[in-house]
């Protein structure tokens, strides 16, 4: 695989086995913008790091777990770790929840907890201690004991009052997965060039489309412009770099700003906070 490498993820999940897990994921160095009809429940254990599931783009603090339904594109959780971390991803196939609801009435909150996994889930840091441990469990499990455990993690988490949808509606599948492979395109080159001034004239030949054709089709896909989208992506990439340097105007350029004002004026307008304010809230 190749840095920047951007596909549908495709697995086999053995026939004796209706979920997998895997505990030595490495993508550190690759921007893996991806998705797959199973849904997958990872956990992180960095200290901070990007979440971009669909549309939405944030900064995880103290670690991640995350529930993404079938099909939605996601970012690999370990984009751009430099330090020591633990990864462990469970994928579960597209109908395991369907199954529970005609099973038992016990199961049902667990079936409707992955029911909603459409919106897209991130839990509260109370739950993401309890079962970040219960993984490393899992991790190390066979057979049936392996799959009661699973669902005691999945009635944990369905149990979390706290947990919050990562989108408002559930994530749309609007388009088949060669429209989805273009768009995959474009968030690759913005990966490579959101440093770089970027024309909408180039975000659209990317995709082959005129400008005006193009800002119908990223709004369609994306609830976003792409000018949202851009800004969004590059305040992610700003407050990763506030890591490696205490600069507020180095950042703003090596982000993609023309000038400190408008990064100060974007970022607060993403995060609600000043970049300064920002700083002295979430890393001092």
């Amino acid at each position: 695989m190749s840095k920047g490498s951007i596909q549908l993820e495709k697995f086999t999940l053995d026939e004796d086995r209706s979920f997998r897990v895997e505990d030595q994921f490495r993508l550190s160095e690759f921007y893996f913008w991806h998705f797959h009809p199973e849904i997958e429940l990872v956990y992180i254990s960095a200290n901070r790091g990007i979440r971009h599931v669909g549309s939405h783009k944030s900064e995880y603090v103290d670690g991640d777990l995350v529930l993404i339904g079938s099909d939605i594109p996601h970012l690999n959780f370990d984009y751009q770790q430099v330090n020591e971390y633990d990864m462990i991803v469970v994928h579960m196939a597209s109908d395991f929840y369907e199954k529970m609801y005609s099973s038992s009435v016990e199961l049902r909150s667990i079936a409707s907890l992955l029911h909603n996994s459409k919106f897209g889930i991130c839990f509260s840091n109370e739950v993401k201690s309890v079962v970040s441990i219960m993984l490393y469990e899992l991790a190390q499990m066979t057979g049936f004991k392996r799959y009661t455990h699973l669902l005691n993690i999945l009635y944990v988490l369905s149990k979390d009052h706290e947990y919050e949808f990562l989108h408002e509606q559930p994530y749309p599948h609007k388009y088949i997965w060669k429209e989805q492979y273009r768009l995959n395109d474009l968030y690759r080159f913005i990966d490579h060039n959101y440093m770089n001034q970027i024309a909408l004239s180039d975000a659209a030949g990317i995709c082959h489309l005129s400008n005006e054709a193009f800002c119908r089709y990223f709004k369609k896909a994306t609830n976003q412009t792409f000018v949202q989208f851009l800004n969004g992506y590059r305040i992610a990439q700003s407050k990763r770099m506030m890591l490696l340097t205490d600069s507020l105007s180095e950042i703003a350029f090596a982000s993609g700003f023309e000038s400190l004002a408008y990064f100060s004026r974007v970022f607060k307008q993403v995060s609600g906070l000043s970049p300064s304010e920002y700083r002295r809230k979430t890393l001092m």
